[in-house]
């Protein structure tokens, strides 16, 4: 498992994303892209002390027993978690497992069993002018779907992504910081 974690950590940013819902599908076309890897899609929802909502995020399974992957950001000072599909299922956290000092990256465990999953892709292949599809929860909008380019990468590998269809991947500029 810790092997998964540096590859994860390697691969950090918004490739995680990208890689893991065009790899296992590339060559499909959009909708069966989304119908593909919208189950494993979830929003993180961070709790105060209160058990009051503080913050939401996207993430999205790794495993079928709940493993998940999100940004460390969306769970950094919350008391609790849990995780919702898109379809209503709510899943309670487990722990922590993974994060990584000075990278924004969250690897966490909800009790699960049987979850959609997706398989992580590659980022080291990627270039510049690459089509890419986002599939997420900005602002706690389930489900929303983005596409765009790749329009640049900075020196550390992140992305600046450019939107084809008028959107502006509500919350992906934020996601793809590294600071």
């Amino acid at each position: 498992m810790k092997t998964i974690f540096r590859a994860l950590t390697k691969l950090f940013g918004i490739w995680l994303w990208i890689g893991a819902i065009l790899q296992s599908v590339s060559g499909e076309s959009i909708p069966d892209i989304v119908a593909h890897a919208k189950p494993a899609i979830i929003e993180v929802i961070a709790f105060d002390a209160q058990n009051r909502p503080l913050k939401t995020g996207t993430g999205f399974f790794i495993t079928a027993d709940g493993v998940a992957v999100t940004n460390y950001h969306v769970i950094q000072g919350a008391s609790s978690l849990t995780a919702m599909t898109n379809d209503g299922a709510f899943f309670a956290f487990e722990s922590v497992l993974y994060a990584p000092k000075g990278v924004d990256l969250a690897i966490l465990k909800f009790a699960a069993h049987d979850a959609h999953w997706l398989k992580l892709g590659r980022s080291d292949t990627a270039v510049e002018g690459q089509r890419v599809l986002v599939i997420g929860n900005p602002n706690g909008l389930q489900g929303t779907v983005s596409d765009g380019l790749i329009a640049a990468f900075r020196e550390d590998r992140s992305l600046i992504l450019n939107p084809n269809n008028g959107s502006n991947f509500a919350g992906i500029e934020r996601f793809t910081r590294t600071g």
